[in-house]
């Protein structure tokens, strides 16, 4: 594990209950090993030498509870689906509904287990499902008199907030994860990586709130807690974001050696799609940092993989990303022709699959491109490739409104890349319609 130190930072944290203590007592027990060898061998010793305890007849005992346990389990088991299966035939209010008023029904901490893992595969395609989801678990574990271990309470209300922040809905986002903040400052958290997931969230949607320092705070938090207790899939992932905040706050060197530590920790072999995205993530911040050779190096050390990831997943969208990434490349290595007819075909592609939000952002990189050339000629014809966004269903009137400055400027001939640069903040402020 990189060298993690104890700081005042970690220890404000381990104070206000924000970090478990067993993250403490776990750095002081890996530095008295590592710096210390007579501590480390003691320890070293009477772990190989220690009396073992005899385990003689525990595992007939164990057997024998199991097999008086199995008929219970199995009739738990089938509850459980087939309440699951009620819920996920319901409408969303009705099924909340059908929770609240059940007086016996809708108990089980496994069917909260069950719903939890329903959620998380909708996050990312359809957010507002998975938000529905853990409405109906929030209502199971908020039940009046209803004895709910602590863990799994928090486990719910993190999972909800991280799916009101994948909707957009950001003021109730940071209101449930608040409550699952307080919820385990006041309780014992048994499971000490929900310290962790909760980081890993609340960093999320500080990010989308453009609180960046904050963003940094918590999933540093999170980086930690994750190297500490050797879940490097989940520091990874982490690191990814972190990277993100590092580079929004304009610290290059520290982005990169995120995004570094995180390669570092993802196996190709077992995480193909991670590891494509963190090689392409380095490559798209070295070029947007002024360095688009390195990012073209790194691009073309990585394609292999990268499509690899694309074939196996058959990943068109991940593939229109790429060429993307190779445009503006391009462009910034002053191979105009070639940016533009890469960042054509990408705007074509997302069209195609009816992302206008993607494709503006492309065009506006294409007219940065035509403007770098000097082909005012080329830059009027976008004009007739804006007309369709303004329309688009996908839209927020915000980004439409911005689409039109954009197209004026054009027709104005006072288009500039200062002018560029406005309607793109103004364009991913709002972001992606995902709801």
């Amino acid at each position: 594990m990189k060298d993690v130190h104890i700081t005042r930072e970690l220890l404000e944290s381990v104070h206000d209950l924000d970090m478990p203590q067993e993250i403490f007592l776990r750095l002081i027990w890996d530095h008295v090993q590592a710096l210390c060898p007579t501590c480390h061998e003691a320890i070293r010793s009477w772990l190989a030498g220690a009396k073992r305890r005899s385990y003689d007849g525990a595992f007939e005992n164990a057997l024998a509870k199991i097999e008086a346990h199995a008929g219970e389990a199995d009739q738990e088991r089938r509850k459980v689906d087939r309440e699951f299966t009620e819920l996920l035939r319901l409408a969303p209010d009705d099924a909340v509904k059908r929770v609240v008023v059940a007086r016996k029904r809708f108990r089980s901490p496994h069917l909260v287990e069950r719903l939890i893992e329903e959620s998380e595969t909708h996050l990312h395609g359809d957010p507002r499902r998975s938000a529905e989801l853990l409405e109906c678990a929030r209502a199971i574990v908020e039940r009046p008199a209803e004895e709910v271990e602590p863990d799994l309470r928090v486990r719910v209300l993190a999972h909800y907030g991280n799916a009101l922040r994948a909707c957009r809905e950001t003021r109730k986002a940071d209101d449930v994860l608040s409550a699952a903040r307080h919820l385990s400052k006041g309780h014992y958290i048994k499971d000490v990586l929900l310290y962790a997931l909760l980081d890993s969230y609340q960093g999320s949607l500080r990010r989308q709130q453009y609180r960046y320092a904050d963003a940094k705070n918590h999933l540093a938090r999170a980086v930690l807690i994750y190297r500490v207790f050797e879940e490097e899939r989940a520091a990874a992932k982490a690191l990814l974001k972190l990277s993100s905040v590092y580079f929004s706050l304009s610290r290059s060197d520290d982005a990169l050696e995120a995004i570094h530590e995180a390669i570092e920790l993802i196996d190709p072999e077992t995480d193909l799609k991670l590891a494509a995205i963190a090689r392409q993530n380095l490559a798209s911040y070295l070029c947007d940092a002024g360095d688009p050779q390195d990012a073209r190096v790194v691009l073309g050390e990585s394609r292999e993989l990268i499509e690899r990831y694309i074939h196996e997943a058959q990943a068109e969208v991940a593939a229109l990303s790429f060429q993307w990434l190779e445009g503006k490349i391009a462009r910034n290595l002053g191979e105009h022709k070639i940016a533009e007819r890469t960042l054509f075909t990408v705007a074509e592609g997302y069209a195609d699959f009816d992302m206008s939000y993607d494709v503006a952002l492309v065009l506006l990189d294409l007219a940065e491109s035509y403007l770098a050339s000097g082909d005012s000629t080329s830059v009027k014809r976008l004009v007739a490739e804006i007309d369709p966004l303004l329309v688009a269903n996908d839209l927020d009137q915000e980004i439409v409104s911005a689409l039109l400055l954009f197209q004026n400027a054009i027709e104005q001939e006072l288009l500039s890349t200062s002018t560029i640069a406005m309607v793109r903040r103004k364009i991913e402020k709002v972001g992606r319609r995902i709801c």
